[in-house]
């Protein structure tokens, strides 16, 4: 006997099959795909102000049919939605589709994480170590994500014309502050030293990797300004 989980997750993939359905199966049918839309546009709300809502909802649904929830809490629905829009026939008209997504993921995941924990501790030197905020990401985007972002939400979608959107790397920290999701732009010896600290590597690696960054002059006070000062970061000293 199939257990109600297993039961609930065959009855949606029936109910998404193209095949004709019976009337009742067909309203499950667009109450699912309704409600799994409907979860994609809270998390990507820029892409849908970008795009306009009919292509959205258009390849919202699209998505969802190929696409079921893995849990039932729809907040974290769609990790991969971005790559899916990358790929549509709407990227080829804005090729910062995909950023404007993945930046949009970064910040509803960092909205849904939770505020005030930190890694453990990452010896810096001798005396200085660092904890990290749990939630904490680094981005990396080709276009001014922030900027356009900031633009709609604000209702002027006339500033976009003034936006370089020539695509050069872009480099944002995203995470969870006590009052919501934050987002910080760092430069790429940052980026460098911040990610290296996120997969697991140690201090000395981190700043070798800034280092390598010839467009960065001076890599340590690049670090200093956007890592160890910033609100992600906490510091704690030997013996102290």
């Amino acid at each position: 006997m199939l257990s109600l989980v297993e039961f609930q997750r065959r009855f949606a993939v029936d109910c998404l099959r193209d095949a004709p359905h019976e009337g009742g199966v067909e309203v499950h049918r667009g109450t699912i795909l309704a409600a799994l839309a409907n979860a994609l546009r809270l998390t990507f709300p820029t892409v849908v102000q970008l795009t306009g809502a009919d292509f959205f909802d258009q390849v919202a649904t699209e998505y969802a049919r190929d696409n079921l929830p893995r849990s039932a809490v729809l907040y974290f629905y769609g990790d991969d939605f971005p790559d899916y829009l990358g790929h549509s026939n709407g990227a080829r008209n804005l090729p910062c589709l995909w950023d404007v997504a993945r930046f949009d993921l970064s910040i509803d995941r960092a909205g849904h994480a939770a505020a005030a924990l930190h890694t453990e501790t990452i010896p810096i030197d001798t005396q200085l170590n660092v904890r990290l905020a749990s939630s904490l990401t680094c981005l990396q985007v080709d276009y001014p994500v922030d900027l356009l972002r900031d633009a709609l939400d604000a209702g002027c979608p006339e500033q976009l014309s003034d936006l370089d959107m020539t695509p050069r790397a872009r480099h944002f920290a995203v995470w969870r502050a006590p009052d919501g999701a934050a987002v910080k732009q760092i430069g790429p010896a940052a980026a460098a030293f911040l990610n290296t600290l996120l997969e697991g590597g140690a201090a000395a690696e981190a700043l070798r990797h800034a280092m390598e960054d010839t467009s960065a002059p001076d890599a340590l006070a690049a670090i200093q300004t956007d890592i160890l000062s910033a609100s992600f970061t906490q510091l704690t000293w030997s013996g102290a």
